[in-house]
């Protein structure tokens, strides 16, 4: 957490309860709960997407994986001028503020809002696709209004083209990622870990007041829910996914398994 003091002043919040670091890894451990399952907690690959919401995300690697695991990165603006270039109507599906995002059992049920926002001279694409499609671990709520058929195109068409210009990166351990979030789609590949190489990575939230791109409107209340000031919460740094706070007994050997508790990403 220290270096990332040079790229943001501020820690997010990645759940409800103030936790700020969060934990990557493939959690095949017995006693898991079913909502632990979902892709960010799994060796399956992960389609295109931003994290919800930072302006920069930071990414740790303690362990990397015996195969695979690759980290993928795609510039926004390259997938907006694409697509405009080609199918300017695509560009108008996306800044729309109807698209339907689950909230998976919350109240209310899912709340609206567009994928692409433009404010001054900038644009960005945020969006986590399974708040918008389910996952196999969370299926999408059934009562929710469902996406329309061109909708899913335009979430397609982001997802192949920034594909065909991503840049690959494959993680050792000790090396940090710090991404622009507005600006730059990641993924990653599938992978399989071995008793001797698991990937594992710690993640954090970060903004700078100063030097960030600030917040487009549209997500201005999202935004104040991760950096904003709340009185009600207690912050805190989960370094031990294992254990309750103020404990250290994980097992040795052992990938970590992230407490059951809700992001918005994977």
């Amino acid at each position: 957490m220290g270096v990332s003091i040079w790229f943001g002043d501020r820690f997010g919040r990645q759940a409800q309860d103030g936790q700020l670091m969060g934990h990557v890894a493939d959690v095949k451990l017995e006693g898991v709960a079913d909502e632990m399952r979902r892709p960010l907690y799994t060796s399956l690959s992960q389609p295109y997407h931003t994290d919800l919401l930072c302006g920069i995300l930071a990414m740790c690697f303690l362990g990397v994986a015996e195969e695979g695991g690759q980290v993928l990165l795609s510039s926004a603006w390259t997938v907006y001028n694409e697509i405009a270039a080609k199918r300017p109507d695509v560009i108008d599906v996306l800044s729309r503020p109807d698209w339907v995002h689950d909230t998976f059992g919350r109240r209310p049920a899912f709340h609206e809002r567009a994928l692409l926002h433009r404010w001054g001279d900038k644009i960005a694409l945020i969006f986590s696709r399974r708040t918008l499609t389910g996952s196999e671990a969370t299926p999408r709520s059934p009562s929710i209004p469902g996406m329309t058929a061109a909708q899913a195109e335009a979430l397609d068409m982001v997802h192949f083209t920034a594909d065909a210009h991503r840049v690959a990166i494959t993680p050792r351990p000790g090396d940090m990622f710090f991404v622009n979030n507005l600006a730059v789609l990641h993924s990653r590949t599938a992978f399989r870990n071995s008793a001797r190489n698991r990937r594992y990575a710690l993640r954090l939230w970060l903004d700078d007041a100063a030097r960030g791109w600030g917040v487009p409107p549209g997500l201005k209340l999202a935004w104040e829910r991760v950096f904003g000031e709340m009185p009600e919460v207690d912050d805190f740094v989960d370094v031990d996914p294992y254990a309750p706070r103020g404990r250290s007994d994980s097992p040795d050997g052992s990938p970590p398994r992230p407490p059951v508790r809700s992001t918005s990403c994977g």
